[in-house]
């Protein structure tokens, strides 16, 4: 998707606050004659095929909330990057939700799809091997193994994620404090029961990165 240039910055802080803590919007000075619109929450919902997200009208053209969020924030204008929400809901415009991002990023942060009948995307039921095949697309799909057991096949896919999404990587955190990352978390957190911190899992990919490095 191509996106029109925002307005210009100025402009847009004279007539709309954002709030980054609530990723709300408020009217701060009406346009034209219609001062009722002033102190109250700016913006629509709009539903589009995969999702709803948010749209503000100014100058008569209507913007994504979440665009406008990271510009006036940052005073940047993404222009042909996308503004991702990192916990994939789109109407949760926060500041500390959104970062940019390219479009294949962006796509690897994307819901699963409602065809998914294993509840962990990139993981499905072979029906003639009658068992649990894991892959993952990254440039084209990588074929990660096939599984008796459906947990070592989240597994396979989330130690795949990791590797190749990085922080882009699909975020379900029932999941991954699930028994079937005890494969993936560093040795000293399996006793702990959760999922390690971005600080934690740079550390582990480090060190990881440096142990292939060594062996080549």
């Amino acid at each position: 998707m191509r996106y029109r240039p925002l307005p210009p910055l100025e402009e847009l802080k004279e007539f709309l606050d954002y709030n980054p803590d609530t990723g709300i919007f408020t009217w701060i000075k009406s346009r034209g004659r219609n001062s009722s619109v002033v102190g109250k929450e700016a913006g629509h919902k709009q539903k589009f095929e995969r999702d709803t997200r948010i749209r503000i009208s100014v100058n008569g053209k209507l913007y994504f909330a979440h665009r406008l969020a990271y510009y006036i924030y940052h005073g940047v204008d993404p222009l042909e990057k996308e503004v991702d929400h990192k916990d994939r809901n789109p109407l949760n415009n926060k500041i500390d939700n959104l970062r940019l991002a390219t479009k294949k990023e962006n796509c690897r942060n994307s819901s699963m799809s409602k065809n998914n009948t294993s509840g962990v995307t990139g993981v499905h039921w072979h029906k003639v091997k009658k068992k649990w095949e894991a892959t993952i697309t990254e440039g084209k799909k990588k074929y990660l193994g096939i599984f008796t057991n459906k947990e070592d096949a989240i597994k396979a896919r989330k130690e795949a994620e990791i590797k190749y999404y990085g922080e882009f990587r699909s975020r379900e955190p029932e999941k991954e404090k699930s028994i079937c990352w005890l494969g993936v978390i560093p040795e000293g957190m399996k006793d702990e029961m959760r999922y390690p911190t971005e600080e934690e899992i740079d550390k582990f990919l480090e060190e990881a990165e440096n142990d292939e490095q060594t062996t080549n």
